[in-house]
């Protein structure tokens, strides 16, 4: 995490250490996932996970279009980071439904971290 905030100032520092704090919540929120589990349907958790994934859909969108940030340049939106991107989805998605056991799981975490 400290990547993400290198070379933005200390003001950003805020940010880190609400996300950490975020995480710890959640951490102690995870002992009691068994008891509230029966007050979450599995169509109030999937409607809630797909919300997430449209509002992050642009957020990878940009991604697959560049490297880095390159609005307004030439640069943004080339073929070659499209196809990168492509490839790292199709071989995601055929590991996920083609692979055995824990090496689905292990290639979609691989998938998502390229």
């Amino acid at each position: 995490m400290i990547l993400i905030v290198a070379g933005q100032g200390p003001q950003v520092i805020a940010g880190l250490v609400r996300a950490a704090l975020v995480g710890g919540l959640d951490a102690f929120l995870s002992l009691f996932v068994g008891r509230i589990r029966l007050a979450l349907p599995l169509l109030i958790t999937g409607l809630v996970v797909l919300m997430i994934a449209l509002s992050l859909m642009r957020i990878g969108i940009q991604c697959a279009a560049s490297e880095v940030p390159t609005f307004g340049t030439p640069a943004f939106g080339v073929w070659k980071t499209w196809l990168l991107a492509g490839v790292v989805v199709v071989v995601t998605l055929r590991a996920n439904t083609f692979g055995p056991g824990i090496w689905s799981t292990t290639l979609v975490l691989i998938g998502l971290l390229t």
